[in-house]
């Protein structure tokens, strides 16, 4: 029997039976990994988002449909996303092979899920970590426009309660949720899309995860409806201009430069399984385990994964570090950080890494096919003769605090009948790249 709600489930606490609707599904291909994620939804109308890996999806796939509810156990209880979270939570679920899925019929749970955003929340949601948005506005004008690289979206102008405007782009893989049909006046609530700004206006663009409800007719929303329907649309001035994508425009060649920002709200390490490779999970109840949802006998690996924003004179970009170059930037493997200098929190660089914000340095780079940056080699500027990588950083003369005895243990988990879902973590992956390396 269920004795916690979804929205009352803290991260690393141990797992207890869930009774939920699975609401949604869809396939994340991330810049690291793909993940299967779903929306589940409790008698209470809570929700959290659960993910598996996309290398199990022939084993549990046909046993998990979307409406159907289940009892579910033997989960790992990991933080929210630290970018793009879907749902307003402070954690979510990850499943893997020893999950277990039992089904059972409740028509009390709810069908769908809403966490409407107001016009003035769009700002911070363009904020670190730039949390997905669930929105609802009455459209004043529906229509297709071309990209300058050949895409073609669709564009449809809205309004809000308060007659302010957005403007919602779906990119082609999610074109069709909105036809042509579509007219002024209707009313449309969007799920988990991303919220930009170009000058003045405010845009919600598609993610994976969009879902598109025209002239929705659920209960719980109708106070919306009634106060859009209320909304005078033949008087609005049209919002629509001529718009250019951040992809469109983002072309920002480096060489020489600084580290202005380590991204402290993303982690800077991750913890790998000594038998897959997957990430693995911290658990806390007497003492502190990293479990694997696939094995019970594992010793975790910690590996360096830092996202950062770098600049030069002309502008600035986010980049990834991984493992290799920041160790040679640091002189100090990610291992050793951790276990034995302590710095153990994954959100808290150490001040050796924070130490390097700031120093010019000559960085070789690769462009990855979707426009992320990856640093090959991170030379600080006194040492650029060699075109190396920074091997001959100096320790700072910090004192760390105690090491943690007990982050090396793993957890050996009861015998247990083989589930049917997984989830992997954000991976660090240097595969697929194309390199290109900057020179002035």
């Amino acid at each position: 029997m269920q004795t916690i709600r979804l929205s009352e489930l803290k991260s690393q606490q141990r797992p207890v039976p869930l009774q939920i609707r699975v609401l949604k599904r869809w396939i994340l291909s991330g810049k690291k990994t793909k993940e299967i994620c779903y929306v589940f939804v409790d008698k209470h109308g809570d929700a959290i988002e659960a993910t598996a890996d996309i290398d199990l999806k022939d084993d549990y796939e046909p046993d998990i449909e979307v409406h159907s509810c289940y009892k579910v156990t033997k989960y790992i209880v990991v933080d929210n996303k630290s970018y793009n979270p879907t749902l307003k939570h402070q954690a979510s679920l990850k499943i893997g092979k020893k999950t277990y899925f039992e089904p059972f019929l409740d028509k009390d749970i709810p069908y769908h899920f809403f966490q409407f955003a107001s016009y003035d929340d769009l700002d911070e949601r363009m904020k670190p970590p730039k949390q997905l948005t669930y929105f609802i506005g009455v459209v004043e004008k529906n229509f297709e426009t071309t990209t300058t690289t050949g895409k073609t979206l669709r564009k449809v102008d809205l309004r809000d309660e308060n007659n302010k405007p957005v403007q919602l782009t779906l990119w082609p893989a999610k074109r069709h949720l909105i036809g042509g049909d579509v007219k002024r006046g209707d009313i449309i609530a969007i799920s988990s899309a991303q919220a930009t700004q170009f000058r003045d206006l405010k845009q919600l663009e598609s993610t994976y995860a969009t879902d598109v409800f025209i002239n929705p007719t659920f209960d719980d929303i109708q106070q919306h409806i009634s106060r859009l329907k209320g909304i005078n649309i033949d008087i609005l001035e049209s919002i629509t201009q001529d718009f250019v994508t951040i992809q469109d425009i983002l072309n920002l060649p480096f060489t020489h430069g600084k580290i202005k920002e380590i991204q402290a709200y993303r982690t800077w390490f991750n913890v790998k399984c000594s038998e897959c490779n997957q990430q693995v999970y911290k658990e806390i109840q007497d003492t502190v385990y990293y479990v694997c949802a696939h094995h019970e006998n594992i010793q975790p690996k910690f590996m360096y994964c830092v996202n950062a924003t770098i600049v030069d004179d002309s502008a600035m970009t986010d980049a990834m570090f991984f493992n290799e170059v920041m160790a040679d930037m640091l002189a100090t493997s990610c291992q050793d950080m951790v276990t034995l200098q302590g710095y153990d929190d994954p959100k808290k660089p150490p001040p050796q890494m924070l130490s390097k914000i700031g120093i010019p340095m000559t960085f070789n780079l690769t462009v990855r096919p979707d426009r992320s940056i990856v640093i090959n080699k991170a030379t600080e500027e006194h040492d650029k003769a060699s075109l190396t990588p920074t091997n001959t950083a100096k320790k700072l003369n910090i004192a760390p605090p105690t090491p943690n005895p007990k982050l090396l243990s793993a957890k050996r988990g009861p015998s247990e009948t083989p589930g049917t879902l997984h989830g992997t973590g954000s991976a660090c992956n240097e595969s697929n790249l194309l390199t290109m390396t900057m020179k002035r």
